[in-house]
């Protein structure tokens, strides 16, 4: 993940209390209704994505 260099026209900002996300136009679409997780376990830490709406993809480990 990178920071942000700066705000495109097109970018959505979220704010949350956790933090502010900022997504670029061209994603937005792919990521509605999805959800955004911070996970720790025993061996790993990370953002965990859930999207209802994907029909398929990579079976990624955490």
């Amino acid at each position: 993940m990178t920071g942000v260099v700066g705000v495109q026209p097109l970018d959505e900002l979220i704010e949350t209390a956790g933090g502010t996300v900022f997504v670029d136009g061209a994603s937005i679409l792919y990521l509605i209704g999805s959800t955004m997780d911070w996970v720790e376990d025993d061996f790993t830490a990370g953002f965990v994505l859930a999207n209802p709406n994907a029909k398929g993809g990579l079976d990624l480990p955490r």
